[in-house]
This record gives structure tokens, C-alpha cells and sequence, in this order.
């Protein structure tokens, strides 16, 4: 296929956004693609970036589904034959009834988990890592938190949710950090080993007397995969983003702001997913643009996020901005993040365990993000307590 110039600038900036370690350095590169209209054709298939385009492709499943195991096996012949190909029947592959069966399953699942007593265990997996961030601040003055704090922080969250251990929790997020890669990067398949450690983990998790019990493996990979990997992105994220504006996180902590606002705004500011793929379910034309079924398209949710033509000042930190509520973060509809309320809880009680602790934290170094196109998450954020 031969690329028009202007799809070769596209092709040019998606691929700088997908090496980028420069945490932030994707959304002026998403202010220039904007310049090639809000859907533009560019491979095999077409970006969506522009608000109203972006939650139509959500909203209708059926004219823009997911890749589904049937695209698959067009696109990626004998995939079926891999040991990861059980993955398949995830949330986010599956469409129709199997899909409405599957999230059904899983949403009674996560309400027999998510109450008081889960967000009283929340609170205590909060209270552990500050007194460990306390313990390495005192041994070393200034702390890399991702590693030593923020993912064992979110294992124990997730070890609490599914009824496993806090040390198989952690030891599963590499493997969940390749599988996210997988859901967004197709047609790569997981490797035997990544897919072995996430199936056994989910194995674990639904067995007999499990708060999932009753569930398939591959419906709690579904949600533990892409759950720990948002988790964990999300609040590096809320760090980061309460140090680069201290006087919200000041309005914050003395009450001025409500944390549910903080957080609303932080999910459409900085998500810690940035998209999502879907294909053409049938012959369609989105933002005047044919596609013909099967055609690949590039969600970036987070352009939409930061949609000029929707948003006021959409590159400012603005908490309890109108139409949060509107923001395409968690999608939409029947393919929504059931994973979102849990976000949510951990997220508005995070900054207070955190910061009356260590009122003085700030970032000390530029944070680094993992290069993806589709996932925001730092890999390393340095702090330290003045």
C-alpha cells in the first residue's frame, strides 16, 4: 500500500508516540495529528482521534466491534494452535452473547468483592505502602516508586480483589504488561511463557472457594491483565500529576477540592490508557472516510480526551471542569471497564494516606513512561521527601 504524503507524516508521529519515554511528550504529538482531520485513513485502516467520531466507534459495537478470534484467523493463520490462543475468550475480544455471558459473570464476581470491606482493605494496603515509602525515604532519601512502592501497592490490591497471594500478584505483572501489549498491538501473539504464568495465576484465582469462583481463566485474565497494568499506570499517573500542580494538591488535602474531582479530571488529563483498537464490522463510512469490513481502526481515546473542539482548555488541569462525566476513558457501553469503580476507589483515597504523610513529596527527576501507543504508564518516578 502506498501512503500519501500526509499519511507518511502520520505514520511518522504515531511511531514517534509509540517510542516516547518522555512522559507528557504524547499529547502535543496528538495535537499534530489533529492537523490530518478527526478520522484519517493511514495503513491498513483508519485513526480516530476527534471526540464525536472516537464515542461513536465506542458506542456501536456492531458497525465497530473488537478484533474478535474470527479477524484473527484471517489476519494471523493458526494462532488457534498457540498456547495463548485460550486468551481469546476475554472481555475484550468477545462480542454478542458471549460477551454479555462473560461480563454478566464477571460483574457479579467483582460485586461480591467490591464493598466497605474491600475499601477497608484498600485503606490497609495503603497504610503499607506508606510506612514502606517512610522505610526507604529513611534508608535512601530518595525513592524510585514504581518498583518499590506502586506495583506491590496495586499486587496487593488485586491479590485482595481475586483472593490470591500479594507475591503471585506481583510476580503475574510483567506477563499482564505483555498481554496489555498484545490487546493493543495485535497480531503479535503473548509468548508460551507470559501466557503459561498469566493462566496459571487465573487458574488460581477461579478455583473452588475464590471470590471468582465460577469464572473461566480467560475472563479473569481479561480483566486482571489490562486491570493491572491501568492500576498500576493510573497511579503513577495521580503522583505525577498532583506534583506538577501543587495547589490542587494543596486544595485537595485541605478539603477545598473533592478527591472524587480530582481523580474525574486526572482520568480525562492523563488516562492510563490512550486508545484502544477496534475493526469495521461491516461495509461503513466513519468521518466521511469508507471502510470496508475487517479494516483496522486506532482508537485514541486520549485525543478525544483533549478535544479542542469539545473540551474548554482541554490541555489544563481543571478539576470539576463541566462534562467529566462525558470523558472516553473507560469506553463505553457494553464494552466499558468494569474495572472503573475499583480505579476509582483507589485513586480518591490514595493522596491523603500519601501526602498528610509526606506533605513535602515532590518528583525529583523526569519521569519515564514505557513506549506503547496505546498505554500510558510510567516505568520509573523518582521522589523525595524535603
Amino acid at each position: 500500500m502506498t501512503l500519501r504524503t500526509g499519511n507518511r507524516q502520520a505514520a511518522v508521529l504515531l511511531a514517534r508516540m509509540r517510542r516516547t519515554t518522555e512522559h507528557g511528550a504524547r499529547y502535543p504529538i496528538l495535537a499534530q495529528l489533529r492537523d490530518f482531520g478527526p478520522v484519517f485513513r493511514i495503513w491498513r485502516g483508519v485513526v480516530v482521534l476527534g471526540y464525536p467520531e472516537v464515542a461513536e466507534v465506542l458506542r456501536d459495537t456492531d458497525r465497530f466491534g473488537p478484533p474478535t478470534p474470527a479477524r484473527r484467523d484471517v489476519v494471523q493463520p493458526g494462532w488457534r494452535d498457540h498456547p495463548a490462543a485460550l486468551l481469546s475468550a476475554d472481555l475484550v475480544t468477545l462480542k454478542g452473547t458471549g460477551h454479555r455471558a462473560a461480563r454478566s459473570a464477571m460483574h457479579r464476581a467483582l460485586a461480591r468483592t467490591l464493598g466497605e470491606d474491600f475499601e477497608a482493605r484498600v485503606e490497609d494496603r495503603i497504610d503499607q505502602a506508606t510506612e514502606r515509602l517512610a522505610a526507604e525515604f529513611s534508608r535512601t532519601g530518595s525513592v524510585e516508586v514504581m518498583e518499590t512502592v506502586v506495583e506491590p501497592f496495586v499486587a496487593g490490591v488485586f491479590a485482595d480483589l481475586f483472593g490470591v497471594s500479594a507475591t503471585d500478584t506481583e510476580a503475574v505483572l510483567p506477563s499482564a504488561w505483555a498481554f496489555a501489549k498484545v490487546i493493543d498491538e495485535a497480531p503479535q501473539l503473548l509468548d508460551d511463557e507470559a501466557a503459561g504464568t498469566l493462566l496459571d495465576f487465573a487458574t488460581r484465582a477461579a478455583g473452588s472457594g475464590s471470590p471468582m469462583e465460577g469464572l473461566s481463566p480467560a475472563e479473569v485474565v481479561g480483566v486482571v491483565g489490562p486491570g493491572l497494568v491501568n492500576l498500576t499506570g493510573a497511579v503513577g499517573s495521580l503522583i505525577q500529576t498532583l506534583d506538577q500542580f501543587p495547589d490542587q494538591r494543596e486544595d485537595l488535602l485541605s478539603g477545598s477540592i473533592a478527591p472524587g474531582d480530582i481523580v474525574e479530571e486526572l482520568l480525562r488529563y492523563d488516562a492510563p490508557a490512550h486508545g484502544t483498537v477496534r475493526v469495521a464490522g461491516e461495509d461503513v463510512e466513519l468521518g466521511g472516510i469508507p471502510l470496508t469490513v475487517g479494516e483496522a481502526i486506532i482508537v485514541l481515546t486520549a485525543a478525544a480526551n483533549r478535544d479542542p473542539a469539545h473540551w474548554v482548555d482541554p490541555d489544563v488541569f481543571r478539576p470539576a471542569r463541566p462534562g467529566l462525566a462525558r470523558a472516553l476513558t473507560f469506553g463505553y457501553g457494553t464494552h466499558s471497564c468494569l474495572g472503573q469503580s475499583l480505579v476509582r476507589v483507589v485513586l480518591s483515597r490514595l493522596p491523603a494516606g500519601l501526602y498528610h504523610r509526606f506533605p513535602t513529596m515532590r518528583v525529583t527527576e523526569p519521569p519515564v513512561v514505557r513506549p506503547a501507543l496505546l498505554r500510558n504508564h510510567l516505568s520509573r518516578l523518582v521522589l523525595e521527601a524535603t
